[in-house]
């Protein structure tokens, strides 16, 4: 079973972090509330590809 990114020890700042460089990589728009949105890695990932392709 997948960890959540809390349980992965992800701060509300990191998560920021992490969307921000998402933001920068992909040029989407992406919400701050991401990893909160989607709880796992492989559920954001799965989205992203979504948006990419």
């Amino acid at each position: 079973m997948e960890q959540e990114f809390m349980d992965l020890g992800f701060t509300s700042l990191a998560a920021v972090e992490m969307r921000n460089r998402l933001v920068a990589r992909t040029g989407l728009e992406l919400p701050v509330s991401l990893v909160f949105d989607f709880l796992t890695p492989a559920e954001l990932a799965e989205h992203l590809r979504s948006r990419l392709t």
